[in-house]
C-alpha cells in the first residue's frame, strides 16, 4: 500500500494525520517539512524520515 500526500499550489491540502491499517511488516515514513513529526500512539517517533516495524495485531 502506498499512500502520497502533497502540500503543493494547485492540489488539495492534505490532511494533519493519516490512520493507516497494516499487517506486520517493516515500513519507511518519509515526512516534510522537516519540522513534520512521525507520531506512533501519540508519540514522537521521529522526523523526515524513519523506518519502523510495524507488529501485528491490536
Amino acid at each position: 500500500m502506498k499512500k502520497r500526500f502533497c502540500y503543493q499550489e494547485g492540489f488539495p491540502e492534505p490532511p494533519a494525520t493519516a490512520t493507516l491499517a497494516l499487517s506486520e511488516r517493516i515500513m519507511t515514513i518519509s515526512v516534510a517539512p522537516e519540522k513534520a513529526t512521525i507520531e506512533i500512539d501519540s508519540k514522537v517517533a521521529g522526523s523526515r524520515e524513519q523506518e519502523l516495524v510495524i507488529a501485528f495485531g491490536p
